[in-house]
């Protein structure tokens, strides 16, 4: 959705005198920098985040109307919690929580089949 074809969202807003808030959260600096700009000057309540572990600190801390964030950034996102490695783009796509790359998982899989759980 395009922010400048909200106006409905704005009205809100703007009647109840508050702005609205927006969580920013991109590894990458210029593009954080860029978003958090833009949705400034439209008069919005930005905070921004470099990495995945202080995004979801400020996840748990407050609420958002808008978050904006990479699929893959510096910190616990797009890492696997048993081998370590980055989990592909495409599991992430299918699966955006996941903690596990999709070898570790089927390897799950497979030992939970064989002690028939």
């Amino acid at each position: 959705m395009n922010l400048q074809d909200n106006d409905e969202s704005d009205m809100i807003c703007e009647s109840q005198n508050q702005k609205g808030s927006v969580l920013v959260a991109d590894g990458d600096n210029h593009i954080s920098n860029k978003f958090s700009a833009v949705t400034d000057r439209m008069g919005y309540d930005v905070a921004v985040s470099n990495n995945g572990e202080e995004a979801l600190d400020l996840l748990l801390k407050r609420s958002f109307d808008i978050v904006f964030t990479a699929l893959k950034m510096p910190g616990t996102f797009g890492n696997c919690e048993v081998c370590g490695e980055e989990i592909s783009i495409n599991r992430l796509k299918a699966r955006p929580v996941t903690t596990n790359c999709i070898a570790c998982k089927n390897k799950m899989e497979a030992m939970e089949k064989a002690a028939g759980v």
